[in-house]
Order: structure tokens, then sequence, then C-alpha cells
């Protein structure tokens, strides 16, 4: 597989945790964004030292109502009202 389409195994390992430790379980999941697969060269021209890759989320759950209740039980700032 070329490089570029080599998925960046420490941001997999970081959604992982990620996912593991803030959300309430999910049922299916993907990512995606600059983050996921490896891009040389991806933010060092300077152009913002604050930006960085990204990544976006999708979850589907079960139940969304209680899934978002839950999440607020978890991270209340997590969710505007």
């Amino acid at each position: 597989m070329h490089d570029a389409l080599q998925p960046n195994m420490q941001s997999t390992e970081q959604l992982q945790d990620l996912l593991k430790h803030t959300f309430p379980a999910i049922t299916y999941g993907f990512a995606y964004g600059s983050a996921v697969f490896r891009q040389a060269g991806l933010y060092q021209d300077g152009s913002s030292k604050d930006a960085g890759p990204m990544i976006d989320m999708i979850f589907v759950v079960d139940d969304p109502q209680l899934w978002h209740q839950q999440v607020y039980l978890i991270k209340p700032t997590a969710q505007s009202e």
C-alpha cells in the first residue's frame, strides 16, 4: 500500500482511547480528516501554529437521545443547549 494511504497508527490509538474514555458505547463509528492518513508536510508551512491535523467522527448509536444524555452526564459542557 502506498505510504499516503497507510492509516496514522498514532491517531488510531489516540482515537480508540478517546472513544473508550470520553463517550458512551457506540454501535459503529468512523473517522475522516487530515489526521486519519499520513500527509507529508501537513501544517509545516507555519501558516498557523494553532492549526493541526484534524479528525471528524461519525457515530451510529442505538438510542441517540439516551446517548446524548449519557454524554451530558460525562461532560456537561460538551454540548450546547
